[in-house]
């Protein structure tokens, strides 16, 4: 797969790679952010398309995590510029960064990948004219949608306007995929992380209610309707410790991503060293216990392992250690179970999650912690395979 970024200009205008002009493309735009089982699904549909038709496969892709805004592009910039802003550079948001979605685009078999840096001047250009880029400079003849897509400026160019533009012109067609998966979830509006009370994977508090009682708390929490393979499904998930019900959407463990640094060490004196990870840039799940795997991906800026990393069963914590300290400082730290000392300061590595073990709690001495800490390693241990 052939993979070029794209930086638009000052003005927003991009300059598309040069492709054979005789060659024709099916595409396929979106941020993918959680590359759930629904993103897949259109993905794989464009390389469908374009086999079939002997055409080339593209995927664009946007990469928000730096969206510079320029303020002085509108005359409504200060508002709107902070507006997006502070949606694309919310870290805590992104499910999946973008060097795993390229391993997933990748083993769709698409042939090329279009990474475009999301900035301000480029978030007005109009769906028109991006559509015409598309026709005109990557040879588009095919454009596959989610029935719930909208691009371009202020989100105008949905479904229904594409397809407008697609039969007024008659330079492209339009595929707009059926929604994947289960019908639709309730998810309440501005929903915070909300962590389980009680041990043991979280059950959906929706599922032993009857039809008045889910009208009347779908009523009370202002819930609004999603597609149960959405990102926001997704994050609502993890934020109630939901990981199999996420991972089932995604189609693989939920991971995060940091680097080791040093921490208190506490966990060493306890006989459970654990790393402590900074730089997350993935969305966490709500505070607790976890079981799940810790992959060692190498040297930070070297990254000679991440050919052949390492993979340990692991027991993952989020929270604050509310044990011994009273700061309520949010760390996250994992216990690779192995029979040896493992070395990771200044290490990359991915945290995956496989399930939810406890909540956090506080104990009353360090010898009912390390009976707990016992307790998620043999959970663990007969859990997770590596």
């Amino acid at each position: 797969m052939q993979i070029e970024r794209i930086e638009p200009g000052e003005t927003g205008a991009i300059e598309w790679p040069a492709i054979d002009k005789d060659k024709r493309s099916v595409v396929t735009v979106g941020n993918f952010d959680g590359m759930h089982r629904g993103h897949q699904a259109i993905i794989e549909k464009t390389v469908r398309l374009a086999k079939k038709h002997d055409c080339m496969s593209i995927v664009i892709m946007f990469d928000n995590t730096a969206c510079k805004a320029d303020k002085n592009a509108d005359k409504n910039a200060d508002k709107v510029a902070d507006k997006v802003a502070d949606k694309r550079n919310a870290a805590q948001n992104i499910l999946t960064d973008i060097s795993d979605r390229i391993k997933i685009i990748e083993k769709s078999g698409a042939d090329r990948l279009y990474i475009i840096k999301y900035t301000f001047a480029f978030s007005r250009t109009t769906y028109i004219s991006f559509l015409g880029q598309l026709v005109g400079r990557a040879g588009m003849r095919t454009l596959v949608l989610g029935k719930d897509a909208h691009m371009g400026a202020d989100r105008m160019g949905d479904v229904k306007a594409v397809k407008r533009m697609a039969e007024a012109t008659g330079v492209f067609e339009l595929d707009a995929i059926e929604d994947s998966g289960p019908e639709f979830v309730w998810i309440p509006a501005d929903f915070k992380p909300e962590a389980p009370e009680e041990d043991g994977e979280p059950k959906d508090i929706l599922s032993n209610m009857n039809k008045a009682e889910k009208r009347a708390w779908t009523k009370k929490h202002n819930c609004k309707k999603y597609r149960a393979w959405s990102s926001t499904n997704v994050r609502f998930l993890l934020s109630r410790g939901r990981i199999k019900d996420a991972n089932e959407i995604l189609g693989r463990c939920h991971a995060i991503r940091g680097t080791v640094v040093h921490g208190l060490k506490r966990g060493r004196e306890l006989g459970f060293p654990t790393a402590n990870l900074d730089g997350i840039m993935q969305y966490m799940p709500v505070d607790g216990v976890y079981a799940g795997r810790l992959i060692d991906e190498g040297i930070e800026n070297e990254m000679q392992n991440t050919a052949h990393p390492r993979v340990y069963p692991a027991a993952i914590s989020i929270g604050a250690k509310s044990t011994f300290d009273d700061c309520n400082e949010r760390t996250v730290e994992a216990f690779a179970l192995c029979d040896y000392w493992i070395d990771l300061y200044g290490h990359r590595v991915s945290l995956e999650f496989e399930g939810f073990i406890r909540p956090q709690r506080r104990f009353c001495n360090a010898e009912e912690l390390i009976e707990a800490l016992k307790q998620n390693a043999q959970y663990v241990r007969e859990n997770v395979t590596v």
